[in-house]
């Protein structure tokens, strides 16, 4: 059997890949054949582990390194849910205790602690991962993330604003045609469910919120507005672009109304100042 402690709680993924680093005890259950080196008979161990969905890791252990025998005491002094130590002295008036194993009576086995950092595959309900799509069917999607883990992103978690488009093998914006998903494209996705069966994790994603779909899309509209916004804009363009016209044209008449104005009241000064000059000579005449 395998039991596993942590020296830390894990954290929640905080990267696109989901793969979090973590400090863990194995109590490993080795074969005696491999009692002449016992560190080389848990990392024998420890690779049939790899790739596998582990309820104690609470994920899936993608690499581990810095592995070494630890000794009872380190392991009880460690142990966060005493799980370790409980293994070990469960059954207490039938234990042989040595410093780096435990052999239970009538059983062939002997249980090694190790302590190594372990790399794991951990992802979060409602976080974001980047997958590569390997298939496009008119009713979901599916990619691979880290070119391992399935993901499954069924049509009823796609937003309206996608729609499949099986003569091209794409779904593609209804509202922008720049923004497609085919097989090969980088695809961005919310978790939104993680299940497993027979050691293999499936994921269950979703593109319901925007910031999800084609990778580079989704980076090229950083600013914020979506495709269907942009798609509005770009419509209420024509009708800013009037509003700023009929403005300027109303400035315009009005600057010109004021220019006549101003030009027939200078021609009225001249004309008043004409006639005055004109009945001061009458007046001398």
């Amino acid at each position: 059997f395998v039991t596993h402690t942590a020296r830390a709680p894990m954290a929640p993924p905080a990267t696109s890949s989901a793969c979090v680093t973590k400090e863990c005890i194995f109590t490993l259950a080795l074969h005696p054949s491999a009692l002449a080196d016992p560190l080389a008979g848990a990392r024998r161990v420890l690779d049939g582990m790899m790739m596998k969905h582990s309820p104690a890791l609470g994920g899936v252990l993608m690499a581990y390194e810095d592995e070494r025998l630890c000794g009872e005491d380190e392991v009880d002094g460690d142990a966060s849910d005493g799980s370790a130590s409980n293994a070990s002295t469960s059954m207490c008036d039938d234990v042989v205790r040595e410093r780096f194993g435990v052999v239970l009576h009538a059983s062939g086995y002997v249980d090694v602690a190790v302590r190594c950092s372990c790399r794991v595959f951990h992802p979060a309900r409602g976080s974001r991962l980047v997958g590569v799509v390997n298939k496009c069917s008119h009713d979901f999607i599916g990619a691979l993330v880290l070119d391992v883990f399935n993901v499954a992103i069924s049509q009823e978690n796609i937003r309206e604003e996608l729609v499949s488009c099986p003569e091209e093998g794409s779904w593609k914006s209804a509202w922008d045609d720049a923004h497609a998903l085919r097989v090969g494209s980088h695809v961005v996705f919310t978790v939104k469910d993680i299940t497993e069966s027979d050691d293999v994790v499936l994921l269950v994603g979703a593109m319901e919120e925007e910031g999800t779909g084609e990778r580079e899309y989704v980076a090229r509209s950083s600013s914020g507005i979506t495709s269907i916004e942009r798609k509005l804009l770009k419509r209420s363009e024509p009708k800013a672009k009037k509003e700023k016209k009929e403005k300027k044209d109303k400035a315009d008449k009005k600057k010109e109304k004021k220019e006549k104005k101003e030009k027939r009241s200078k021609r009225d000064g001249e004309d008043d100042g004409d006639n005055t000059v004109d009945a001061k000579r009458a007046k001398v005449k």
